[in-house]
């Protein structure tokens, strides 16, 4: 029986395109896959359900009949001021507890979710880190509303795992590059970073 994989924040953006890149992929790969995002696909791939994560109800609805779910969706933009700082922790915190919650309840398989690499205090503009480089056993030292909600996201899952014994999987996520040349994060720019580490 073919697998049948949700993935929310499948649309991606114009420039960031992981979950867009994560459907098309899965799909190549014989799942089926389902594409849940409040935004509408870039591409003809799979099913697309929009929903609204921080709405419980119809993020379980919209979860029946998966198998398996890999949760991308969220706000990453930097905090420009302390209410779109809360508005990004209460967005990111409630759509990962509403997925997870519905991924145990329909006894999926699996939950991927993206974590990232802010957790660690990246960038470090309030707090330096330790040592360096960091590692994953490092303690976490978040210091904005994303990576704080990231944090947060992180021990969501391992008590989901506890008392539902479904595999939750976070993946760390570095910097996300632009496919856009010239961008200033484009991956057009990466070769001049590898000359300059401490940077």
């Amino acid at each position: 029986m073919m697998k049948k994989i949700a993935v929310t924040g499948g649309s991606g953006t114009p420039e960031r395109g992981v979950g867009a890149t994560i459907v098309k992929t899965l799909a190549s790969q014989g799942y089926k896959v389902v594409n849940l995002d409040i935004a509408p696909p870039r591409q003809n791939v799979g099913e697309f359900r929009h929903v609204d994560l921080t709405h419980y109800g119809d993020t379980f609805a919209c979860l029946e009949g998966c198998d398996s779910v890999v949760h991308l969706a969220a706000n990453a933009n930097p905090d420009f001021d302390h209410f779109t700082g809360a508005q990004r922790f209460h967005t990111n915190t409630l759509a990962a507890y509403n997925v997870f919650q519905a991924a145990a309840t329909h006894g999926m398989k699996r939950v991927v979710w993206a974590s990232s690499e802010t957790v660690f205090g990246f960038p470090f503009d309030r707090v330096e880190p330790p040592v360096l480089p960091t590692s994953d056993d490092d303690p976490v030292i978040p210091t904005g509303s994303y990576g704080i909600s990231k944090a947060v996201t992180e021990n969501l899952a391992e008590h989901m795992h506890r008392v539902s014994g479904i595999p939750f999987i976070g993946l760390r996520f570095s910097n996300v590059f632009y496919d856009i040349p010239g961008h200033d994060t484009g991956y057009d720019k990466l070769p001049a970073a590898w000359l300059k580490p401490e940077d």
